[in-house]
């Protein structure tokens, strides 16, 4: 077996990933049709993150690290990968709603 890619003291550390998933509350943004760039641009980030984690927690079981690795990598990756990916399809269409609401708007007003 390897040595320990972080201590059991860094590994409580990394339970607090799962905090990132309150990057979900730019979610309201999307139903006003704000801060496109910012939310797309945070929500795949976190999404990619996530995805990173998951195969970091996959790739030590796989060369044999210590529970205190796995575990924290595969929950926070689990959890934010979860979230990220399960409402990026409302988030698209919020944003998509919201543009067709503005050009309604758009269309009543030049009429």
């Amino acid at each position: 077996m390897t040595d320990s890619w972080f201590s059991v003291e860094t590994a409580e550390a990394f339970q607090w990933l799962a905090l990132l998933s309150f990057f979900s509350l730019l979610g309201p943004y999307a139903a006003l049709g704000r801060r496109r760039q910012l939310v797309m641009t945070t929500w795949l980030t976190l999404l990619a993150f996530g995805c990173v984690c998951l195969v970091a927690a996959i790739v030590a079981a796989v060369v044999g690290q210590p529970r205190h690795v796995i575990k924290p990598l595969a929950v926070g990756g689990v959890v934010i990968t979860v979230i990220f990916a399960g409402l990026y399809g409302t988030l698209k269409r919020a944003y998509q709603e919201a543009e067709l609401r503005r050009m309604q708007a758009q269309d009543i007003s030049d009429a």
